[in-house]
């Protein structure tokens, strides 16, 4: 998604067309609900450290992925 932002940046395109592209053919791919599964599952099998360290580094990861891929594409 975040080479897709930096391309639209660089080329005309509707902000319609750019949210419907990023947003919603882009997020088809990334499933929130598999992660809220996961992290539903791990806290009541009671394992709550995990279940937090899956949502940092989830976060954690899924926004530092997102501005290198678009600090990349931008050079």
């Amino acid at each position: 998604m975040g080479a897709a932002l930096a391309f639209f940046e660089k080329n005309y395109i509707s902000d319609a067309q750019k949210w419907l592209l990023t947003t919603g053919f882009c997020g088809g791919f990334s499933t929130f609900s598999t992660f809220a599964a996961e992290t539903t599952s791990l806290a009541q099998n009671g394992h709550w450290f995990l279940a937090g360290l899956n949502i940092i580094l989830n976060l954690a990861f899924c926004l530092v992925g997102f501005a290198f891929v678009r600090y990349l594409c931008q050079t």
